[in-house]
């Protein structure tokens, strides 16, 4: 059994079920692979399909209809599934035209990993990026810039991370603030990138910061 086969096993059964109901379309991306792969708390499974909101809605009610008590709640840019234990999410946030281009939506390269069924029905087939596998095994955030994410949002996921033991240094820091300040009036800036990093590094857990460049 590969690696893909054995992280479906850990999937609801209607979960796998849909994702070879839509070979190469429905794709299990992020932190559910991530986490499994690290024995880490598993929050939620994310599923993603190429900017098809409603084809994301059939699928999350077919799953609620596959479990006592489900229901969808609609969210931004995803439909989740209450009722299982560990909850479902389809989101319809990226567009992608295969699924392999959907790594460059995730904001760091830890999750930069996705699983889906074949084409041909044959298999479940994987991908990840070229810096999952060294920053996975050594638990760093390499932040990836990713087109259209909300920075913000990167920077609370990195606080997340931190607290479970994950890596960055100043120079990560200072290309998320970089990314963040861009569009803003000049002197609203606190000043070089160098700057912005040293400032924010005195708020993040020291275990979780690597003043090491990398």
């Amino acid at each position: 059994m590969n690696v893909e086969q054995l992280l479906v096993t850990l999937l609801p059964a209607p979960v796998r079920d849909a994702l070879q109901a839509h070979p190469e379309k429905l794709v299990l991306a992020g932190g559910f692979i991530r986490a499994s792969l690290a024995n880490e708390p598993v929050n939620d499974i994310d599923l993603f399909i190429s900017g098809d909101k409603e084809k994301a809605r059939m699928i999350a009610h077919n799953l609620s209809q596959n479990i006592d008590n489900g229901c969808v709640v609609e969210t931004e840019n995803a439909f989740t599934v209450r009722g299982y234990p560990v909850v479902p999410q389809i989101v319809y946030r990226w567009e992608f035209s295969h699924p392999s281009e959907l790594l460059d939506s995730f904001d760091f390269s830890i999750c930069q990993v996705a699983i889906w069924w074949a084409a041909d029905c044959s298999d479940w087939i994987g991908s990840r990026s070229a810096n999952f596998q060294e920053d996975f095994n050594s638990k760093f955030l390499r932040y990836m810039r990713p087109i259209g994410n909300n920075v913000g949002q990167s920077f609370v996921r990195l606080l997340k991370f931190a607290r479970l033991g994950y890596t960055t240094n100043p120079e990560t820091l200072a290309e998320m603030m970089a990314a963040m300040c861009q569009g803003m009036r000049a002197e609203t800036l606190l000043g070089t990138e160098s700057h912005l990093a040293t400032a924010f590094l005195g708020n993040l857990p020291q275990q979780g910061i690597s003043s090491s460049s990398r």
